[in-house]
């Protein structure tokens, strides 16, 4: 579980996102980071207990820094707004935490895929389309996640060397494969919280392994 003034620091970075605010609560970050690298830390152990590649990652490597990479962003504000960690030894997937005030979500999948690994997943997910539907109907799945993510990184129509008639053609068309479960910020502060994300990472896992036999160069 997380200590709610780990919520209230990020509430007030967001109202107060400059350097000067920073420095001048240095000391309440640090201490929030480490309640955030503790909770890393207790989803490491958890999940090892399902996936045994995650049991000697070490928190402080999963979690993304605070400071923010302005160079080719008109928004300048200097620092995230959120605490977010990935829990894997590949680069680009895993099962991802994000602590938002109003935006928290757990997440489990693939992102920056090279045009390569786009292709392998989506010829993967054409060739064993009833098993991946299979895993999408999990009756538990469906009502703790629902299906993938469709994010605003869509194709408009199906890539070139698939029949747009493919049935699986709304997954085609995706250039990010991934599951989300928003929750709120609440769930954050309950003694129950790791054994609740373990088990949302749990329904997230087959999605996960299915795609992972096609990501390769």
């Amino acid at each position: 579980m997380l200590q709610k003034d780990t919520i209230i620091f990020l509430s007030e970075l967001k109202k107060n996102n400059n350097r000067d605010w920073f420095a001048k609560n240095k000391d309440w970050y640090e201490n929030s980071h480490k309640d955030f690298e503790q909770l890393v830390s207790e989803l490491i152990h958890s999940i090892s207990q399902f996936d045994i590649q995650t049991r000697y990652l070490i928190p402080k490597k999963c979690i993304y820094r605070i400071y923010r990479d302005m160079r080719f962003s008109k928004d300048k504000t200097p620092y995230k707004t959120h605490f977010g960690a990935v829990i894997s030894e590949k680069k680009g997937s895993g099962f991802y935490i994000h602590v938002e005030p109003g935006n928290t979500f757990l997440s489990c999948g693939y992102y920056g895929l090279t045009s390569h690994q786009l292709k392998n997943i989506r010829q993967g997910i054409s060739k064993n389309y009833k098993e991946f539907r299979t895993l999408l109907s999990d009756s538990e799945f469906k009502k703790e996640i629902g299906d993938l993510s469709r994010g605003s990184n869509v194709l408009k129509r199906v890539p070139v060397g698939f029949d747009k008639e493919n049935p699986a053609a709304e997954y085609l068309k995706l250039k990010e494969f991934y599951t989300v479960k928003p929750f709120d910020d609440e769930k954050l502060f309950n003694r129950n919280f790791i054994a609740y994300t373990t088990n949302i990472y749990k329904l997230m896992q087959p999605i996960y392994e299915f795609l992972e036999e096609f990501v390769h160069d």
